[in-house]
């Protein structure tokens, strides 16, 4: 909530946050996209993100807000070993519609 009201962001879709566990490296998140925007803050080992296919390396206590991108989490593994050797991550997600300049892009 605190993010929510710094930013000044009118959460309409979600009034909690979301929370998305990935174990080990093995678990992944398909490309799929919202009609909101999200807030993400990662914790835990780092994973690629993709957004719209630009791979973004999260670590362990990022925050990154985009838009209606189509996004998603491959699988992951150190060089030669396996994927359930990787350390796991926790996601809290906060889905919101932008107002205000957020919503007019990046005009003053």
């Amino acid at each position: 909530q605190k993010l929510l009201s710094e930013k000044q962001i009118d959460d309409r879709v979600l009034k909690r946050p979301g929370l998305l566990w990935y174990p080990d490296g093995g678990s992944d998140a398909i490309p799929h996209r919202h009609e909101c925007w999200t807030a993400l803050m990662s914790f835990g080992s780092p994973r690629i993100l993709t957004i719209d296919d630009h791979p973004i390396l999260l670590r362990d206590g990022d925050l990154i807000i985009f838009g209606t991108q189509r996004h998603g989490v491959p699988k992951m593994r150190e060089p030669s070993s396996a994927f359930d050797d990787y350390g796991g991550r926790i996601s809290a997600v906060f889905f919101f519609m932008p107002t205000g300049q957020q919503a007019q892009g990046s005009e003053p």
